[in-house]
């Protein structure tokens, strides 16, 4: 959880520029941040009202994570990384900062220029989650908010079966960035009282959940007509990968106007939550505390046999 008391505020414009100047504009008037080109890391280093708290910018990840990694022994806060999309070639600063600061920074922010994710760090405990996508042009028939239901109806059964956890409905926070041409949604599931070892080990569940899926679907009609579209599965199985960069509330990529937002057949409770309860629940990572169940998995040792 959150602590309850936060360090004082910086503006989101001093950390960020201008919300009237492109990167273009601001790297030509030599301002002390800058782009992705060249990789190097920023010349800005905030300190908050208390010491060691912390937002700086770099341009190499590897250079970002240990930062972080140094930052973490004397902080006495969570430090987290996150990346900012910073042009369509998809080039990204990452940004190290601790999980207040960040939320700061990020809440002041307009709309039109939060193209922000968050960093899952290879071996970092974090909650279950899915990216669900297809083409609705392949698939116009689909109810997405159907094929959600189904979805998250096997997934408990799947989670009770495998851990003995039981799981519900309302324990799934679900975010929406579909367009006319795309299905896509993001499921952030809160286990309760346990979270995966890493997203590796949460990799291989998906996998044998997915095996699950595609044995019932000569059982159950709904499985296979809206879980499975060309005979694949919707669940992508690509964002289970050591460091990887995932979406956040509220964003959007960079040139698109698809903002990832609370789906309107979302069951996970909302009412009565601040904006930034709901910013620390659609996290991955950083979260939990140290009495949850590490949960993991064995890999899949067959081949995938589509029908």
């Amino acid at each position: 959880p959150a602590p309850s008391k936060r360090p004082r505020t910086v503006d989101a414009d001093a950390f960020y520029g201008s919300a009237h100047k492109t990167w273009q504009e601001a790297v030509s008037e030599k301002r002390k941040w800058k782009p992705y080109v060249p990789p190097r890391n920023s010349d800005h280093f905030w300190r908050f009202s208390r010491p060691k708290q912390i937002a700086r910018r770099f341009g190499r990840q590897a250079d970002a994570f240990s930062y972080a990694d140094n930052a973490a022994v004397t902080a006495g806060s969570s430090i987290g990384v996150f990346a900012e999309e910073v042009d369509a070639h998809g080039s990204r600063l990452y940004i190290v900062a601790t999980m207040e600061s960040f939320y700061d920074l990020y809440e002041r922010l307009s709309p039109q220029r939060r193209h922000h994710y968050e960093v899952i760090r290879e071996g970092t405990p974090c909650r279950l989650y899915f990216d669900l996508e297809f083409s609705t042009g392949e698939a116009p028939e689909i109810n997405g908010a159907r094929a959600v239901e189904v979805l998250v109806r096997e997934l408990c059964a799947m989670v009770r079966a495998v851990y003995n956890i039981p799981l519900v409905p309302a324990d799934v926070f679900d975010l929406d960035s579909s367009s006319e041409t795309k299905f896509s949604r993001h499921l952030i599931v809160h286990i309760p009282h346990a979270v995966f070892a890493d997203n590796v080990q949460m990799g291989y569940f998906v996998q044998r959940f997915e095996d699950v899926l595609e044995t019932k679907r000569a059982l159950d009609t709904e499985v296979d007509e809206l879980l499975f579209v060309s005979g694949k599965s919707i669940i992508d199985t690509g964002v289970y990968t050591r460091n990887r960069c995932f979406r956040l509330l509220w964003s959007t990529k960079l040139g698109k106007a698809r903002f990832l937002m609370p789906s309107t057949s979302c069951l996970f409770p909302l009412r009565g939550k601040s904006r930034e309860q709901l910013f620390w629940d659609s996290l991955v990572s950083h979260c939990g505390d140290e009495n949850d169940r590490l949960l993991t998995a064995q890999v899949r040792t067959h081949a995938r046999r589509w029908t």
